[in-house]
């Protein structure tokens, strides 16, 4: 395994041992050597994993005192989210609620971007029509094909209302269908309920502004809800 992966690898370890209360806030990691001899890696290796820890807002390094754990409740971002879902395979009601919270902000956060930039996303009909296009033709039966075209559909969508930060939340949502298969064959389980789904948002970029925001909630929540549930079941199925 190559030192780069080696340092995903344990970043990824130490992570879910912190996520899953088996390293309590406060207390501190063991010291890098003796990670190091743990892991079968050199020193270096463990600082950058460890540094990709702190990035995430798990653990922070003191000088001289060691590597403190964090509370991920307060110092913990979204780029904990797939690893949040993985610990918590084992209690499938707390990873469908999980889930379900943050299939609902970024709902929330794209149906008020669609709403306050209607006039532009109409100007940039073409671009979205080209993203509906490549997800209509996406393979069925390629799961990771059709999450990066509805994915591409919904960067479309919202690089064109400007706003970077809800970019980032879905790249997030890219993340997650990467590295949780069984939140992504929950998602895509039944491709026409997402083109569904689609159609009706760009089809109300053509109504009054006062139903706009209700109609694209509507779509957007059935999908997200039918994502959950088929997520519960595959876990308590296990």
């Amino acid at each position: 395994m190559s030192e780069p992966n080696a340092a995903a690898r344990i970043e990824r370890q130490l992570a879910e041992a912190i996520l899953r209360g088996e390293q309590a806030p406060g207390s501190r990691l063991p010291p890098v050597r003796e990670l190091a001899r743990l892991f079968d890696v050199n020193p270096a290796t463990v600082q950058r994993a460890v540094a990709r820890l702190e990035r995430s807002g798990l653990v922070e390094a003191h000088r001289g005192s060691g590597v403190e754990v964090l509370d991920p409740m307060e110092a913990g971002d979204l780029s904990l989210l797939p690893i949040w879902l993985r610990v918590l395979e084992d209690r499938p009601e707390a990873a469908a609620s999980l889930l379900r919270d943050f299939l609902e902000i970024r709902r929330l956060m794209a149906v008020r971007l669609i709403v306050r930039h209607r006039a532009r996303l109409l100007a940039q009909a073409d671009v979205l029509a080209e993203a509906a296009a490549a997800l209509l033709a996406a393979p069925r039966d390629d799961v990771m094909a059709m999450a990066r075209a509805d994915l591409a559909f919904a960067r479309s969508l919202l690089r064109a209302t400007g706003n970077v930060a809800v970019l980032a939340v879905l790249n997030t949502v890219g993340r997650v269908l990467a590295e949780v298969p069984a939140v992504a064959e929950a998602m895509y389980a039944d491709l026409d309920e997402n083109l569904a789904s689609m159609q009706q948002v760009v089809g109300a970029l053509g109504q009054e502004p006062g139903v706009i925001g209700a109609t694209v909630e509507e779509a957007l929540a059935r999908v997200d809800a039918l994502t959950v549930s088929r997520y519960l079941d595959g876990l308590r199925a296990r």
